[in-house]
């Protein structure tokens, strides 16, 4: 990655070597960070059981200073990615693997990785749009459109485009439109790969592509009924938290 490699693979190779058999990601990671190195922002599409949720993330944290970002639609997707990754590392989680949810936040000064609900990302880029500390941004199933889903893709997508050219923005999912997210995203041009191991990464034209255009139904607006964290239309402050502070407890 162009001016953004900072470490060997630490965190990843170490996870692999936890895994009893490799995840068919791994051959598509260095393609993911080529790619991100190249364009800053791109589509993993990846069916599930691959280990996109599992392994880019702590790929991404061994290449970016700062911390990574994980955002999933549901608190219980959040908290099981979280501790999914901690138990690849011989963690606990909150060490180098945390999450927050509403009422629940479990992160460290040490903690590199940080999985969130989609309701809680909006609310933080709200709060302050230049994501102080983190790095990258994975947002994780990206085909449930939610409100806040998109919502969360438009804003992060204007951030990079006007306030943090760095950050690296990833948008993953297992049967995304690929082509609308990248032009959403707009990562530059590059053609879409195809077939890398089992999973594909695109990168779309720049474009001004609204957030609602697209084929696959309409929004779903989340109230935390399903485990979400919504963010509303208000905008309200949620329990964010500034990066590196010691958090809860929680289960």
């Amino acid at each position: 990655m162009e001016g953004r490699v900072l470490n060997p693979p630490k965190l990843l190779a170490t996870a692999e070597k936890a895994l009893e058999t490799a995840l068919p990601v791994s051959a598509t990671i260095p393609e993911i960070l080529r790619r991100l190195g190249d364009f800053g922002a791109g589509v993993l599409v990846s069916p599930p059981g691959t280990g996109k949720t599992t392994l880019v993330p702590l790929a991404l944290a061994d290449q970016v200073e700062g911390r990574v970002l994980v955002a999933e639609p549901r608190r219980v997707a959040a908290r099981a990615a979280a501790a999914r990754m901690a138990w690849l590392l011989g963690e606990e989680v909150g060490g180098l693997v945390g999450y927050s949810v509403r009422g629940d936040r479990r992160v460290s000064r040490r903690t590199r990785v940080e999985v969130v609900t989609t309701g809680l990302l909006v609310r933080r880029l709200l709060e302050n749009a230049e994501l102080p500390g983190v790095g990258a941004v994975l947002l994780d199933e990206c085909h449930e459109r939610h409100l806040d889903t998109d919502l969360a893709l438009a804003f992060s997508a204007e951030v990079r485009a006007t306030l943090r050219p760095e950050l690296l923005l990833l948008a993953a999912s297992a049967t995304a439109d690929s082509e609308r997210l990248a032009r959403l995203l707009g990562s530059g041009d590059a053609a879409e790969i195809k077939d890398v191991g089992s999973a594909s990464i695109g990168n779309g034209e720049s474009g001004d592509g609204p957030v609602g255009n697209g084929n696959s139904g309409g929004f779903s607006g989340s109230d935390g009924s399903d485990g979400s964290d919504g963010s509303g239309s208000s905008g309200s402050s949620g329990s964010s938290g500034s990066s590196g502070s010691s958090g809860s407890s929680g289960s």
